[in-house]
C-alpha cells in the first residue's frame, strides 16, 4: 500500500501543463472537416478483421 501512496503523491505533485499535450483526435477531425468543406474525397480506413 505504501508504494501506491508514494506513486500517487509523486504524480499528483507534478503540475499539469495542457500545452505539453496535443489533441490528435481533434486535429484529425478538423482536417477531415476541412477536406469535406473543400469538396475533397474523405477516405475511411477499413476495420481490421
Amino acid at each position: 500500500m505504501k508504494p501506491a501512496i508514494q506513486l500517487i503523491n509523486l504524480v499528483s505533485a507534478e503540475k499539469f501543463e495542457p500545452g505539453n499535450y496535443t489533441d490528435e483526435v481533434r486535429h484529425h477531425m478538423l482536417r477531415v472537416i476541412e477536406q469535406k468543406v473543400n469538396g475533397e474525397e474523405i477516405l475511411v480506413a477499413q476495420e481490421a478483421a
